[in-house]
């Protein structure tokens, strides 16, 4: 059995004291602690091992870029797992502290082939944030970052604001963000025994379930799935992310530009600020003999492959108030080909729209 590792990502200085100073009331027997050597609690004497790192990336495996991991996170771990008896332990990121160098610290091999999953694994990962920079996060001051942490979380810990409002609302934000976290207040975290047997990896939060409406709340929510297979038109859909209608926290997703039948592109919205990208090439598209053994089965198992488009596709999730969402998921059914401009699929590529493509605001 291995040792179950909690990361907490914080959103500024203060939230990581915020946190540390309410979970130091309650420290399990056997925890270690392992936080940037910037970050001082004055309860910290109460946590015990805690142990100060200064980041120091390095390039294990093959020695490329995608292979940078956190050696002073790997060190510092193994030493305490295999010569302190420590059974779980908590690892506090730096407010602009990638996280994927963490996670491929427990994975990739370091120069003599050990890797650090071999005695610990990283169980879950708690997001701590003011309630304000939560609020403004999807509003007057668009912070992706921040809003990407949030959708990955198993729990987010709010620092409650003066004003009790903005608080309810932060909490609001973060229910439509991600309807599968547990949310709490700084007042009531804790650092909980993760179980040994979850694994944390990026896909699982992505594959939650995608939509969840609160209606009982004075900032009804809701997050929306909208997947359909047809494709949309290109300058329509510019046209709606030029004016997308207030309230309308987050929008990402794959969508299928008529013009472009082999291209995936990606939208990436919070807030005001939108980007489009490239993102790679559908799998219709691709000749049969270069398809991955059994990846059409597994979208057709699924139900993400059309007989006709193969998994070209618009999925989208859309996060807001309620009217919104709602609104936006309109605009969008308004955004696809209509039935004319479906049955003439020559015509689709006069359609082109390189700017949307381009777009990118702030």
């Amino acid at each position: 059995m291995t040792v179950p590792v909690t990361i907490v990502s914080a959103s500024s200085t203060s939230a990581v004291s915020y946190f540390l100073s309410s979970v130091s009331r309650s420290v399990p027997a056997g925890l270690l602690v392992v936080v940037p050597g910037t970050h001082r609690s004055r309860r910290r004497r109460q946590l015990t091992p805690w142990v100060h790192t200064t980041p120091r990336l390095a390039r294990w495996g093959e020695g490329c870029g995608c292979c940078t991991v956190r050696a002073d996170v790997a060190s510092k771990l193994r030493r305490a797992i295999e010569t302190d008896g420590v059974d779980h332990a908590v690892v506090v990121l730096n407010v602009n502290d990638d996280l994927e160098p963490l996670l491929k610290t427990f994975t990739v091999a370091d120069s003599h082939n050990r890797r650090l999953q071999d005695v610990a694994h990283v169980s879950r990962l708690v997001v701590a944030a003011e309630s304000a920079a939560i609020v403004h996060s999807v509003q007057a001051q668009p912070n992706p970052g921040l809003v990407e942490r949030i959708e990955l979380a198993d729990e987010v810990v709010v620092h409650a604001d003066a004003d009790d409002d903005m608080t309810r609302q932060a909490i609001d934000i973060v229910s439509a963000l991600n309807p599968s976290a547990t949310v709490s207040t700084d007042g009531s975290a804790s650092l909980k025994v993760p179980s040994p047997s979850h694994w944390f990896t990026l896909s699982d939060p992505r594959s939650r379930a995608q939509e969840q409406v609160t209606a009982d709340t004075e900032y009804a929510q809701q997050r929306r799935r909208f997947l359909v297979h047809r494709p949309m038109h290109p300058g329509r859909l510019l046209s709606f992310l030029r004016d997308l209608p207030p309230g309308l926290w987050r929008l990402t997703g794959a969508f299928w530009d008529a013009s472009r039948p082999a291209e995936v592109g990606f939208i990436d919205s919070v807030g005001s600020r939108i980007s489009v990208r490239h993102a790679g090439t559908w799998l219709a598209a691709v000749p049969d003999e270069r398809h991955p053994p059994g990846a059409v089965m597994t979208l057709k198992q699924r139900g993400q492959w059309d007989t006709t488009y193969g998994d070209r596709c618009q999925d989208l999730i859309l996060s807001g108030h309620l009217g919104a969402v709602t609104q936006a998921a309109r605009a969008l059914a308004e955004c696809l080909l209509t039935d004319d401009e479906l049955v003439t699929p020559d015509e689709w590529s006069t359609l082109a729209q390189p700017t949307l493509w381009d777009l990118e605001t702030t």
